[in-house]
């Protein structure tokens, strides 16, 4: 996938507006840690490799809380 970051990106933001909606409140975080699968498809043996996106709305914004994830 080309723009394989900005994907997750967005995905991540897409999870944090659900959660607002179903939980029906403003204060919530996702933190997205993905694998990249398509590194062992190739026959490359580094499994701990992934990224890390995440986003933080309202109270989680506040980097005392932002350090506790």
């Amino acid at each position: 996938m080309p723009n394989d970051l900005k994907f997750k990106k967005d995905l991540t933001l897409q999870v944090v507006n659900e959660l607002k909606k179903v939980l029906k409140t403003e204060d919530v975080a996702c933190v997205i840690d993905a694998k990249h699968l398509c590194v062992n498809s190739r026959g490359i043996s580094d499994i701990s490799s992934s990224t890390v996106t995440s986003e933080f709305a309202e109270k989680f914004k506040g980097k005392d809380v932002k350090e506790s994830f």
